[in-house]
């Protein structure tokens, strides 16, 4: 997943990865510890809270269940952090055969058309994404689907070898539950099977029922839920 979305910077310090980026996304901006280190957790931090203070940047913390992550929580929170969009990483055995396609764009395509359709995507909010996507250096697609020959639900999507991860899937909101999402998904899904992947993924906020409703209809399981943490000032 951070191959999958590049930040303007980044470092690998004692099992923890820094990634600096500017803008609003928690994604490439926060620390992901990866494996165990040596180093006292409460120093770590510290040293964290410097590195992203040097650089203006507020220190986001992203822990997942499957690393040893209580321990760095319960520091985090004794220091002011709080829990800050909890998600769910959702898998899919194997990609189904399916027929629907999408309308393939390149990245400033994709950009001025989901600019046009979601309000949202301000020029602001499309300039802050445009680094990173900007960036990613694996195969990735940027597709979407019509409503009555307008572009109405769009997404991306981008390949590791067998793995594929599905993102920014969004829908028109008076256009929901219609078959848009579907189509959208399973469209996505073609290109990535035409590709050779085999194992798709997507990240799902836990607030977000709806989504989560859908990506379980078309055969994705939870794998693991992961959170951020953020301090509560500053």
């Amino acid at each position: 997943m951070a191959n999958m979305l590049p930040p303007e910077d980044q470092m690998l310090y004692d099992g923890w990865l820094l990634r600096f980026n500017t803008g609003t996304s928690r994604n490439p901006n926060s620390v992901w510890p990866l494996y165990p280190g040596t180093v006292p957790v409460e120093d770590k931090i510290t040293f964290c809270e410097r590195e992203y203070g040097a650089r203006g940047l507020v220190c986001h913390f992203r822990l997942a269940e499957h690393v040893a992550s209580d321990e760095i929580e319960g520091a985090l929170a004794g220091r002011g952090y709080a829990v800050d969009n909890p998600n769910h990483l959702l898998v899919m055995d194997g990609i189904p055969s399916v027929e629907p396609e999408v309308t393939e764009v390149d990245l400033e395509g994709w950009l001025t058309m989901i600019h046009d359709v979601d309000s949202d995507q301000h020029d602001e909010a499309i300039s802050m994404k445009r680094g990173p996507l900007s960036r990613i250096t694996l195969p990735t697609s940027y597709g979407y689907v019509e409503h009555e020959g307008a572009p109405s639900s769009y997404g991306r999507a981008v390949q590791q070898d067998d793995l594929y991860q599905l993102a920014e899937l969004w829908t028109t909101p008076n256009l929901r539950s219609q078959g848009l999402g579907t189509r959208l998904i399973q469209g996505l899904l073609v290109l990535g099977k035409r590709a050779g992947a085999t194992t798709p993924f997507l990240p799902v906020a836990d607030s977000n029922l709806g989504a989560r409703r859908l990506y379980e209809r078309l055969g994705f399981k939870r794998l693991y839920g992961l959170k951020y943490m953020s301090p509560t000032q500053g």
